[in-house]
């Protein structure tokens, strides 16, 4: 494609529901262009994964898709952040609508201070009801959307592929093949180019499922240190995910595959090994060929910001083209890589963070400790351990509020227990403010549904 030419047909390629977002995104923003898929099949991971409230959002909005729709169609299960047992206070809840940068109402002081001298479980709504194991109730006049305007989601990746599918056809999206031919082809799996390694110590995981039989739905999902890897748990309607991350180099796949089976009890289906190369492409859009999700790089699933990013980049590279009156040319291309590589740099720093304060002190621990390098969040963090939890540091974020958002940075890092020179005493003022306001965020949470009713309500 020249430089001159004017992006017309789009051709989209990957497997799963990734290409099928990516070509609702540019059928809803560019309804002009002429996009069409390239789907391989093959088989997807039933564990499956989880998202942020800002997903939820765009499906909700820009993407048109219905509530009831995704709620029928997809059945995700809300998460309203991550239970994480990890770090100096061995177990947190970093809930989405956690703002430890802000102040508490009637005081001067800002709520990370003081959640980092507390127990921190009662710092928000969300807080609050992740440790009741509820959720917000239902109006059923006001539908699921107080709801989903605050909560992420946990995926069934068939489902919600099948449902993304549908919504493409309304819309337009064709399916092609291979051989197609467009002006832009855009790449959702596979990436070629220049890579940079992102030196983390877990550069395997096995995978499964157990079904769910008489075990509650949690409202959030987990994130558990083991003493050679860590766990994460995806919460679905009928069964459990779980994915163990080791390091090949201490554990066999044999050895992996058993501490899994023998946590899942019973598990349904193989067992699945995956190996990661995680890091990012250098120049994931060039002349004619753009690279986004997958293709652009991988981290592990720590973050729940895969599909969220996916979507956020094809959105970026909507805008550009929209703005650009459908020709643009090397410098729209040179910012939008700047911006991603930066963007995926932060998500390694916020991986990184985790495994250099993960409290543990076993060789896996202290390996991943030494592999793991800050790049530019290492200001912030830098300030954190000066100041502790002020908002002011936020400013120390690249193109703030940067890929995570400075309130996840925060939360982290209060949540980890990360230790700060600043010596603060809060008033008995505010002392007594913040043992109202976590009294108030109980009260609420008690008032809230179990997943299930609540769920039903939304479907």
């Amino acid at each position: 494609m020249e430089l001159s030419s004017k992006i017309q047909t789009v051709k989209i390629e990957g497997s799963g529901p990734d290409p099928w977002l990516v070509a609702l995104v540019v059928k809803r923003h560019l309804p002009q262009l002429e996009v069409e898929v390239h789907d391989r099949g093959g088989p997807v991971d039933p564990i499956g994964e989880t998202t942020t409230p800002y997903f939820t959002r765009q499906l909700l909005g820009p993407l048109g898709i219905r509530p009831i729709d995704l709620h029928r169609l997809a059945r995700p299960v809300w998460t309203l952040g991550f239970r994480c047992r990890w770090g100096r206070r061995e177990e947190f809840h970093r809930a989405f609508d956690l703002n430890p940068v802000g102040l508490l109402p009637g005081t001067d002081c800002g709520m990370g201070f003081l959640a980092a001298r507390a127990d921190f479980t009662g710092a928000s709504v969300g807080q609050a009801l992740m440790q009741a194991r509820r959720m917000p109730s239902i109006d059923p006049g006001r539908g699921s959307g107080p709801v989903d305007a605050m909560a992420g989601l946990q995926l069934d990746p068939e489902r919600f592929g099948a449902m993304l599918r549908k919504a493409c056809e309304v819309v337009g999206v064709r399916s092609g093949t291979e051989d197609s031919i467009a002006d832009l082809r855009i790449e959702t799996e596979r990436g070629e180019g220049d890579f940079v390694d992102a030196p983390f110590a877990s550069r395997r995981a096995v995978t499964g499922t157990r079904h769910r039989a008489s075990e509650s739905i949690r409202p959030y999902a987990g994130l558990e240190t083991h003493a050679s890897g860590w766990w994460w748990r995806v919460e679905h309607d009928d069964r459990i995910g779980l994915g163990f991350a080791f390091d090949p180099d201490e554990l066999s796949d044999e050895e992996a595959r058993k501490i899994l089976a023998d946590r899942l009890g019973d598990p349904v289906g193989d067992l699945r090994i995956h190996e990661w190369r995680c890091g990012h492409r250098v120049q994931p859009w060039s002349e004619g060929s753009l690279l986004v999700g997958d293709a652009a790089g991988r981290f592990e699933p720590m973050t729940g910001m895969r599909l969220p990013l996916l979507l956020h980049e094809a959105q970026t590279f909507c805008r550009i083209v929209g703005e650009a009156n459908g020709e643009p040319g090397e410098a729209c291309r040179a910012l939008y890589n700047g911006a991603l590589v930066r963007g995926r740099r932060e998500i390694g720093d916020f991986i990184s963070l985790h495994y250099r304060h993960a409290g543990r002190d076993e060789a896996f621990w202290k390996r991943a400790g030494e592999r793991a390098a800050y790049g530019g969040m290492k200001r912030l963090i830098d300030l954190y351990g000066t100041t502790g939890p002020s908002g002011y540091i936020l400013n120390a974020i690249p193109g703030f509020p940067g890929t995570m958002g400075g309130e996840s940075w925060i939360a982290a890092m209060v949540g980890l227990g990360l230790p700060f020179q600043a010596d603060f005493e809060p008033s008995p003022e505010a002392g007594k403010a913040w043992e109202a306001a976590v009294a108030e965020n109980e009260r609420r949470a008690r008032q809230g549904s179990e997943p299930e009713r609540a769920l039903a309500a939304a479907r």
